[in-house]
């Protein structure tokens, strides 16, 4: 028993190490892209507003921004912003292997926490600013504390269970479908077993979370839904399988092996199938509906159905991120089970297993938005303080590369970027030879030219735009909408971002 003890520390010490360097390598290599400089600059308001700025300005709730403003005071350098979201995965990676041990013994738990360590999109979103990697990490541990009530007799995990899935709900909405979905079904287990005062516990730990999010439900979540503009869908069974072998891909391949796979002589389906096998086959040996897999299908479905009201998004996309805490642990007893067939096909769980990490690291990178070359080019250049035009979707990271660059303190409020786009007339979105522009998406060449002559006032004889998380085609409406006073004298294109010199005809 001993040995079997220190086999399991060791396999679990030598998985986390390996899913610890997969994270760290390249951390602070790309800059910050739109939606983490969004995340940095919520956590820059007062303590007693963070709340507010979340709820005027993102989608999201508000804790993660909390815990970053905590963070960042170790420093704004994108490495350290983003060790955060490293450490939360690594939590979930250590709770998901005792998560599948917990289910199905130590080989599914070991199986598990190779599966998240290497699985791309868990490893793209560890190495982000933002709260999908402590969304993993929670749903893992409500999960696990879910699933020990179920086991063990008291109240401490039913108190486990509420907190942390209130925590979940503030973290993240998606949450709520894992909460839901679970935890009914959990709830209706226990009454056909009879089991009265596990329910009056869950109940009371439901109870909990209700009052909980009262000021999530009353406060934030209200001034967030008018921009959500949801609409229902129908619900579409063909569709729906189709989009779930793409959100199982997702898992790992990401967003560069969904958005542009990479190898067009491969069919997509060679990423898909062997998993769909694997969870057939855990389907199979699963005995109870507070298994991995039962509860899987349960979530999947609830998660497609709420969908269809269009609240959140039925994708192979950061939002199916969700699933994980019940995917890996059922695709491990899958491919656990599929090593002892028999003796004809030996360790054939061992070659998907291989088979899967092979090709998740293969994946080539996502690409970036490399708004801090882009920036560092520009202040070398500049020296002159010659009028800038910061097209709207370089607004937020531009913004946080002057501050991380100059080591200047930035006085603006959380939500400047935000008024910026709104057209406000404030001394941030406007100086003698910056102006942030507002939101131009879609704009005409003859709007946009009317902004910047308004935002520079008037026609200087040099300016530059700086651009970045822009429409394939902003950049011809920029030299189109000047075309007629200035010509394109300079042109530096990074990736994802660019800079362009204009000089008076």
């Amino acid at each position: 028993m001993i040995k079997k003890k220190n086999r399991w520390l060791t396999w679990s010490v030598l998985i986390l190490l390996l899913a610890a360097v997969l994270r760290i390598h390249d951390l602070g290599l790309k800059s910050l892209w739109f939606d983490e400089s969004i995340e940095f600059w919520m956590s820059r308001a007062p303590w007693n507003q963070i709340h507010l700025a979340v709820a005027m300005n993102t989608h999201d709730p508000p804790f993660f921004s909390y815990i970053l403003k905590a963070w960042s005071f170790l420093g704004v350098h994108e490495f350290l912003l983003r060790l955060i979201s490293v450490f939360f995965s690594l939590f979930a990676i250590t709770g998901v292997m005792i998560l599948g041990r917990y289910l199905h013994g130590r080989e599914v738990g070991l199986v598990s926490g190779v599966l998240l360590a290497i699985s791309t999109a868990d490893i793209r979103y560890a190495q982000e600013v933002g709260q999908y990697s402590l969304m993993v990490c929670l749903g893992v541990w409500t999960t696990i504390f879910l699933l020990r009530a179920v086991q063990q007799k008291g109240w401490s995990n039913w108190f486990y269970w509420g907190v942390l899935s209130l925590l979940s709900l503030y973290t993240h909405y998606g949450l709520a479908i894992l909460f839901v979905a679970t935890g009914g079904a959990v709830f209706v287990y226990l009454l056909f077993q009879k089991r009265w005062s596990d329910c009056a516990a869950q109940t009371a730990a439901g109870g909990l979370v209700a009052l909980g999010i009262l000021p999530l439900i009353l406060v934030i979540i209200p001034q967030q839904v008018g921009r959500l503009g949801a609409s229902t869908l129908p619900v579409n069974w063909p569709q729906m399988a189709q989009t779930s072998t793409q959100i199982l891909a997702f898992q790992f391949v990401a967003n560069r092996g969904i958005m542009a796979w990479p190898w067009p002589a491969v069919p997509f389906s060679i990423i898909w199938v062997p998993l769909v096998i694997c969870l057939a086959v855990a389907l199979v040996r699963s005995r109870s509906i507070v298994h991995a897999m039962p509860l899987l299908i349960i979530s999947w479905l609830a998660y497609y159905l709420i969908s269809r009201t269009g609240s959140y998004f039925f994708s192979p996309s950061r939002h199916s991120l969700l699933l994980l805490p019940l995917l890996i642990p059922a695709l491990a007893l899958g491919i656990v089970t599929l090593n002892k067939f028999p003796r004809r096909v030996p360790l054939i769980g061992t070659l998907v297993l291989a088979y899967v990490v092979v090709l998740s690291l293969a994946i080539p990178n996502e690409d970036q938005q490399d708004l801090r070359s882009a920036t560092q080019y520009w202040l070398e250049n500049n020296g002159v303080a010659e009028p800038t035009f910061v097209f709207y979707g370089a607004n937020p990271g531009f913004g946080y590369q002057i501050l991380a660059q100059t080591g200047k303190n930035s006085d603006n409020p959380a939500d400047w970027y935000s008024q910026c786009y709104r057209g406000v007339d404030t001394p941030y979105c406007k100086t003698d030879s910056l102006f942030y522009s507002p939101w131009l998406r879609g704009a005409r060449p003859d709007t946009i030219r009317e902004e910047i002559f308004n935002g520079l006032d008037g026609k200087p004889e040099k300016l530059w735009v700086v651009m970045s998380h822009m429409g394939q085609e902003d950049d011809d409406d920029i030299v189109d909408a000047l075309d007629e006073d200035y010509i394109l004298a300079e042109r530096r294109e990074f990736e994802g971002a660019l800079v362009m010199q204009f000089s008076r005809n």
